[in-house]
């Protein structure tokens, strides 16, 4: 299996984000918040976007903050059972960092994410599978 993140497997465009934030689920795990929308008659697949709240101000800290998320998003979409859950049906997240108060968002490990990112994309394999999260 590859371990990388290819540019079809990002979700991309205003619509796309909306679609996923206003018609699906969601689940939190601070300093995160994930998006799914699971089409089980949709083409077999998983697609993630990201981003960051705007009230992180500097834009080179989003940026960062994004790289960081979609790496943590790389290391776990095997482990999780996301991936064998994409075999069965159309995933699509938006991973969203909403940040922690005091904490300047330039500090923040990749640890920290992907502590935070594992059980939620758990959650949602097991919401594809059927077993309760």
């Amino acid at each position: 299996m590859r371990m990388t993140l290819r540019k079809g497997d990002i979700l991309r465009g205003y619509g796309a984000f909306s679609d996923v934030i206003a018609r699906g689920g969601s689940r939190a795990f601070p300093p995160l918040r994930l998006f799914y929308r699971i089409d089980p008659a949709g083409s077999p697949g998983i697609k993630a976007g990201f981003a960051t709240s705007r009230q992180i101000r500097n834009a080179a800290s989003r940026n960062r903050l994004k790289r960081l998320l979609r790496e943590a998003f790389r290391l776990h979409r095997d482990q999780t059972g996301l991936e064998e859950a994409g075999k069965r049906a159309e995933i699509r997240l938006v991973i969203l960092y909403t940040g922690n108060a005091g904490r300047k968002a330039t500090t923040v490990p990749l640890t920290e994410i992907q502590s935070s990112l594992a059980p939620l994309l758990k959650s949602v394999a097991e919401s594809v599978s059927g077993k309760p999260a």
